[in-house]
Order: C-alpha cells, then sequence, then structure tokens
C-alpha cells in the first residue's frame, strides 16, 4: 500500500489550490494522509476525489 502525507495546506488563506506536481503524486497513492490544517472541508472533498481513502485530522488553524 502507497501512502500519501500531506500537511498545511491552509486552503483558502494562504494558497488557492495544491501545486500541480502534489495532485499528480497523490494520484498514484492508495491513501491520503492530511495531517492537520486543512481549514477548510472542501480539501477533504478535492483529496477523495483524487483517492477515495482519505484520514485528516483538522489541526491547530
Amino acid at each position: 500500500m502507497v501512502i500519501g502525507v500531506i500537511s498545511d495546506t491552509h486552503i483558502p488563506v494562504r494558497a488557492t489550490a495544491l501545486p500541480a506536481e502534489v495532485m499528480r503524486d497523490l494520484k498514484k497513492v492508495d491513501m491520503i494522509v492530511h495531517a492537520g490544517d486543512l481549514v477548510e472541508k472542501n480539501v477533504l472533498v478535492m483529496l477523495r476525489q483524487i483517492c477515495p481513502k482519505v484520514v485528516a485530522v483538522y489541526g491547530n488553524m
């Protein structure tokens, strides 16, 4: 199983989207772990469109 780990996305506060390179690499994984600072739930929706298995913690933002 290949797990992609991402954190501190801060979308839309500090960025409008994930970089294209990150999106490309996440399409290759079996599961995505977001380790915090999602800021908005829309990020989870976006990640689940790439990979249905997403685990996330909200973080401190």
